[in-house]
């Protein structure tokens, strides 16, 4: 028996191992489960800012998914005390990963961003550092105070405007719309757990600062497809009802409720597509896909 042989690969095997786990970690850590709504988002206001550059649109994609990550990656470097003793399971207080290394990491990614950013125009630029400081400002205070939200939701928005600025230098009144239904929206899914913890009639405040401006935002369609808007209204309708009945049961399934409601981010843009682009159905299987990458990967990776 070769021995030699049997070292080598038993080594092999182990450097595969350690090497899975270390990629799934960062993937972790980066909640790269919730990317695919960040490209709705931006494929979203690509299309209504006119669709002018494919190019754009896809270093645009790659800025906003790096700063995205670079994030994720700062917010678990500011949480680890929290995640200690909140939530041991997360890398860096379960010793997956160093702290060190995750703020590097955020560094690095943030640097990509803005230099892809830059390489689309000034304007462009200027509107990821407006992003780079919201998302600095939720890290700085999402544990410290009840205000982390509204910064949370103000990244979320500005990946509109930023879109709009980079493909045509002006932001319509339909993206600035669109931008202010998923500010709401956003708020609302960050606001909806705590409120279980309050009173209930916060609950529905949350819920509501979900629903009404969708359902008020299709009111808005003027492209002559009510059938079709009306067809996507009443599936995302569905979806969020789905959403919420996972927060009535017994225990309330908060985590799974938080990653339909994120998936529901694509519904709303595909929402959005249908009633102010023309209809194409390639588009919106492109949506369909992005919902059905976020679906599966957050089984693997958690949303939150």
């Amino acid at each position: 028996m070769d021995h030699s042989r049997v070292g080598t690969t038993c080594s092999e095997r182990v450097w595969r191992f350690d090497s899975d786990m270390s990629c799934r970690t960062h993937l972790i850590v980066g909640r790269v489960s919730n990317l695919p709504t960040v490209w709705s988002n931006m494929l979203c206001a690509w299309l209504l800012a006119g669709a002018s550059s494919l190019s754009t649109l896809s270093i645009l994609l790659l800025a906003g998914s790096t700063l995205y990550t670079g994030g994720m990656y700062l917010n678990d470097y500011a949480d680890v005390d929290f995640d200690r003793v909140h939530a041991p399971e997360r890398p860096i207080p379960a010793g997956l990963v160093s702290r060190f290394e995750v703020l590097l990491g955020a560094v690095v990614l943030f640097a990509i961003g803005l230099a892809a950013a830059a390489c689309v125009s000034l304007p462009s630029l200027g509107c990821a550092l407006v992003l780079l400081m919201c998302i600095l400002a939720y890290t700085y205070v999402h544990k410290r105070s009840n205000i982390g939200p509204l910064f949370m939701a103000a990244c979320r928005a500005l990946l509109y405007v930023w879109v709009a600025v980079g493909v045509a230098n002006t932001i319509a009144v339909e993206i600035a719309m669109l931008a202010g239904v998923l500010y709401s929206y956003i708020l609302g899914l960050s606001y909806l757990a705590r409120a279980l913890t309050l009173r209930r009639w916060l609950f529905y405040v949350a819920a509501a600062m979900i629903v009404i401006p969708v359902v008020g935002l299709s009111l808005s369609a003027a492209n002559g497809n009510a059938l079709v808007v009306c067809g996507g209204l009443a599936l995302l309708l569905c979806w969020l009802g789905y959403s919420f009945s996972l927060l009535l049961q017994s225990p309330p399934k908060i985590s799974l409720c938080i990653g339909a409601l994120l998936s529901g981010i694509i519904v709303v843009d595909l929402l959005a597509v249908l009633m102010w682009a023309p209809l194409n159905l390639a588009v919106a299987l492109v949506f369909i896909i992005l919902f059905l990458m976020t679906r599966l990967t957050q089984k693997y990776i958690p949303a939150t």
